[in-house]
């Protein structure tokens, strides 16, 4: 009897993974269609399920991730995404994961720290991401991401790449207002001598919210006045 048991519960797991398997291939189908009442059917239906089911289609959209259709469905699961994205991000090639992450947005922060690595480190952009249209991808990215990704952003503003230094500054500008929370990391970057009139300008742009750092931004006008002189 346990035997016959066995066996019925055997089945019935292979029979709903199947039942799985087909619904995401009839999913994946519409939103890959050409019709558009289809594929917003097809989202619709997405937005609605939960997570795990979300994540559940994942991998299938990531094998067709070239069309344009399934990086909108990524974009409307949005955070279960996000780990798939990233790594297919790193492959270094132009693909549209950079894109779709900063289309997610805010909910896409995880992938704040491997973006400003594909930003900034020599292995990687020099050689994966030194193409012009790929760089813009990363830097639009972590503009739609926004505001969490500012501490780790100005950390980099003292990097010594004159290029990496300047596309900091206009993500940072982008991604504004920088608040007070900011203002201790603003004062390192000031006192660096490589990131010191970024962090400058930012204070200055920040008006009365960066009081604290008054006292600071008269040395740095002081250091700014004796070297004129000399």
């Amino acid at each position: 009897m346990k035997n016959v048991f066995g066996k019925v519960f055997c089945l019935v797991i292979a029979l709903t993974f199947a039942f799985l398997l087909l619904s995401c291939a009839s999913l994946t189908e519409r939103i890959l269609s050409r019709d558009d009442d289809t594929r917003t059917s097809a989202l619709e239906e997405i937005r609605k399920m939960d997570n795990d089911s979300k994540e559940k289609l994942v991998p299938v959209l990531m094998d067709n991730l070239y069309e344009r259709y399934a990086v909108d469905a990524l974009v409307v699961i949005g955070p279960p995404a996000v780990p798939a994205l990233i790594a297919r991000a790193k492959a270094g090639d132009d693909n549209p994961a950079i894109s779709a992450l900063g289309e997610i947005g805010p909910a896409a922060r995880d992938a704040i720290p491997s973006l400003i690595h594909m930003l900034v480190f020599e292995d990687g952009i020099g050689n994966q991401f030194g193409e012009n249209h790929c760089r813009v991808k990363v830097i639009d990215a972590l503009e739609a991401i926004g505001h969490d990704a500012v501490p780790a952003l100005i950390g980099e503003l003292g990097n010594e790449n004159s290029a990496v230094r300047e596309d900091i500054n206009r993500i940072l500008k982008a991604v504004g207002p920088v608040t007070k929370a900011d203002v201790p990391k603003l004062l390192v970057a000031l006192g660096n001598e490589k990131s010191r009139k970024y962090a400058a300008g930012i204070l200055g742009d920040m008006g009365s919210d960066a009081s604290e750092a008054v006292p600071a931004l008269i040395v740095n006008c002081n250091r700014k006045l004796t070297h004129l002189e000399a």
